[in-house]
């Protein structure tokens, strides 16, 4: 996933495999994502929240999970060549969240594993 940084467009999402040789371009420049998710547009399956994705909480439809953190669209594709990561597969269904309430303020569910890395004034209020 890669948005240019001038904030002029939305992103821009394709598959990894697909950018292997691509460089950043002149004219502006672009921060890029690693991810892995459910993009198979040649299937017509994809995630439709896919843009939306949050490293902090759970907003798309099926998971995402981040493979390398934002940087150039250049070393983004030299990581991938490298690192070459495989496709995976898991459950989509009855995973859990923990969803924070704290007064009146309701939080987007995030993973276990993810809430439990919180810092202490990250944890107020209840949990379900």
């Amino acid at each position: 996933m890669a948005w240019p940084t001038d904030g002029s467009e939305s992103c821009t999402v394709i598959a990894a495999d697909a950018f292997a040789g691509f460089v950043d371009p002149d004219d502006r420049p672009w921060e890029c994502v690693i991810l892995r998710a459910v993009f198979n547009p040649d299937e017509c399956v994809s995630d439709p929240e896919l843009r939306h994705y949050d490293s902090r909480s759970e907003v798309t439809r099926y998971p995402a999970d981040l493979l390398w953190v934002p940087g150039t669209i250049t070393d983004a594709a030299a990581w991938f060549a490298e690192h070459e990561p495989e496709p995976d597969e898991c459950d989509y269904l009855d995973r859990i969240f923990i969803v924070r309430h704290d007064g009146k303020d309701l939080y987007l569910p995030v993973r276990p594993s993810l809430a439990a890395a919180m810092a202490d004034q990250d944890r107020a209020g209840t949990t379900s």
